[in-house]
């Protein structure tokens, strides 16, 4: 592998020994194999890389519509409840001003009788 080349042989067949160059042909041919294999395989994982990651954007986008869905979903369910409270809370407040009249009207009638008895 490390030997000298000698004199008489040229220095072409030294690195291809052979005739008329064609084993350096096929060793350039082998050369550039090598790097098309390279190459391909330099993409392949760039490809597989890009195809996870768009996987992983279609996955988080079906996430982030679910998500949006379910949001809805709680917000019409909070807006309902809130609702019904408002409802509670009128009928809880006309109840307590008919008590609040109701109360006024027996302490009038309870101040009128304590002024009849006196």
């Amino acid at each position: 592998p490390n030997s000298v080349i000698p004199d008489d042989q040229e220095y072409d067949e030294s690195v291809a020994p052979g005739e008329d160059g064609s084993d350096a042909s096929s060793e350039k041919g082998f050369i550039g194999d090598a790097y098309a294999l390279y190459a391909t395989s330099g993409i392949k994982p760039d490809q597989d890389e890009r195809i996870r990651l768009q996987q992983l954007v279609n996955e988080l986008t079906e996430e982030l519509n679910q998500t949006k869905k379910r949001f809805a979903r709680d917000l019409d369910d909070v807006n309902r409840v809130n609702a019904s409270l408002r409802r509670e809370l009128e009928r809880a407040e006309y109840t307590s001003t008919a008590l609040n009249d109701e109360l006024d009207l027996k302490y009038e009638e309870y101040e009128t009788l304590q002024e009849d008895i006196e």
